[in-house]
């Protein structure tokens, strides 16, 4: 049926390292009403208090970054989430090729027999997870987070 278990590996922290260091926690936490020095210590591994959900989908829907649910997914052993419009039938041939060429990327990388640093191959993987292109979602704004939002427009393939 399914079988299920939780990775050894940390790679929700790796997630929340990455994310925190790629955004500036303190627009974010202004734009979706939270207060910033907590959301900032909760993407800290160190610290003992942890995202909520609601958080988590909330920093994803204001970024278009979904580094925090990739990340909580890999910890799941899933597969990476590909937001809706990329996953559209109009979009499918540019991601597969996109994929395809990093894909390359990794296996050239592989061939030359350099060590990957911890950045390098986690961007790698970033690539590769979502098939070299960023999210671009209809519709997204940069107005204060409404409500606190009900749902983030993506799929898991």
């Amino acid at each position: 049926m399914f079988d299920f278990s939780v990775s050894t590996h940390s790679h929700f922290d790796e997630a929340c390292r990455a994310f925190s260091a790629k955004h500036s926690i303190i627009q974010l936490a202004k734009k979706a009403d939270l207060n910033p020095q907590t959301i900032s210590n909760k993407l800290n591994p160190e610290q003992v208090h942890q995202l909520t959900i609601r958080e988590m989908l909330i920093l994803t829907d204001l970024t278009e970054d979904s580094t925090l649910v990739d990340g909580m997914l890999a910890q799941l052993q899933f597969l990476p989430c590909v937001p809706v419009n990329e996953g559209a039938q109009e979009n499918l041939p540019a991601y597969v090729l996109k994929a395809t060429a990093e894909v390359g990327q990794l296996a050239a990388g592989v061939v030359s027999q350099k060590r990957f640093s911890a950045t390098c191959r986690r961007n790698l993987v970033q690539k590769v997870r979502r098939g070299g292109g960023t999210s671009t979602r209809r519709g997204s704004s940069t107005k204060k987070h409404p409500i606190q939002n009900k749902s983030l427009n993506v799929i898991v393939i």
